[in-house]
């Protein structure tokens, strides 16, 4: 008899979680707030609000506002 030859682990095609942005993979960035705002994050996220989401829209609308791209 030959040989067995077992192919495991390692990555495989098509695997893992699809991203949901449309412009690829999300990245992490890190800011200074004040404590209020900070308290406000906590209950927002405990209301269920996607804070990634509403700050990539809030960053938009601003941006419009000063015609940046």
């Amino acid at each position: 008899m030959g040989t067995k030859v077992e192919h495991r682990g390692g990555a495989r095609p098509g695997s893992g979680r699809p991203t949901k942005s449309k412009d690829g993979a999300r990245v992490t960035f890190s800011v200074m707030i004040s404590p209020v705002t900070r308290r406000r994050i906590t209950e927002l996220r405990a209301a269920g609000v996607k804070l990634g989401e509403a700050i990539d829209a809030m960053v938009a609308q601003l941006a419009a506002q000063y015609d940046i791209d």
